[in-house]
């Protein structure tokens, strides 16, 4: 991360390209593999594939905006 942006927390914006690959079920385990692509300013995009064991079950781009945290202490 760049200095600037260090302690902000990443806020979901909207999603490109996701696809369905394979059903969920409940008791599922569901891990997200996600790289970060791009990010410009406060704004960033992640590519993430989604596996339940080794099928792989979602894939898509995730947009994010970097944001203030909040001070736990208030």
């Amino acid at each position: 991360y760049p200095e600037e942006n260090r302690g902000l927390i990443p806020m979901f914006t909207g999603i490109d390209g996701l696809r369905f690959r394979h059903p969920v079920t409940p008791g599922d385990t569901v891990v997200m593999r996600a790289e970060i692509t791009k990010i410009k300013g406060r704004m960033g995009k992640v590519e993430a594939k989604s596996y339940v064991g080794d099928k792989l079950c979602a894939e898509g781009t995730y947009m994010f905006a970097l944001m203030p945290g909040q001070d736990p202490k208030k």
